[in-house]
């Protein structure tokens, strides 16, 4: 190749824009257009021949932070409640995406308390229903399992004060958001 034809192809190469802007600098895809405005583009340069290409191979992404190991705890298990011993959580997230009333995240303290292994069953909810100390539940889209004729499966379309009744009828309490979280997030 010429020198002239050299200079020629280096100058149309570095007007065109990177089509994968985050492959030179080994940043992976930008998030968003707005993203990819926000950083300079960078010219390509031309290949001399003896010289190592390294475009093609982005440095490898960083290994993830090391987690502390999941420490398994007995649960005591009774009428089909299980014991959730308490302790201290990181309850809700720092993730601007998620909706407001779930950030920030924060360190809470639970006590022991016990909640059910598995969730109300339509059958459960029919039996209060019939003992007249729960409302029926009223049909408020297609989903709603009440009436589907399973009663193995979870009762939904239920508002709170009627899950707060078939509770109270059964002796127990619904679990407060904290306890919910910390027994849904699990160790």
């Amino acid at each position: 190749m010429t020198k002239a034809r050299a200079l020629i192809t280096f100058a149309i190469l570095a007007a065109l824009p990177v089509p994968f802007a985050g492959a030179q600098d080994g940043g992976g895809a930008p998030a968003s257009p707005a993203a990819a405005a926000d950083k300079p583009e960078k010219a390509a340069a031309p290949h001399v021949e003896g010289e190592v290409d390294d475009s093609d191979h982005p440095t490898p992404p960083k290994p993830p932070p090391k987690q502390e190991p999941v420490v398994r705890q007995s649960v005591v298990v009774k009428d089909g409640m299980a014991r959730i011993p308490g302790g201290r959580f990181t309850m809700g997230t720092s993730d601007k995406g998620a909706p407001e009333n779930e950030r920030p995240a924060r360190a809470v303290t639970v006590n022991p308390f016990w909640i059910d292994r598995t969730e109300v069953t339509v059958g459960a909810y029919k039996a209060c229903v019939e003992r007249g100390a729960c409302p029926k539940p009223e049909r408020t889209n297609t989903l709603c399992t009440y009436e589907m004729g399973d009663p193995q499966l979870p009762i939904n379309c239920v508002p709170w004060s009627s899950a707060n009744t078939f509770c109270n009828a059964a002796n127990k309490r619904l679990p407060r958001e904290a306890e919910w979280e910390f027994a849904a997030r699990g160790t």
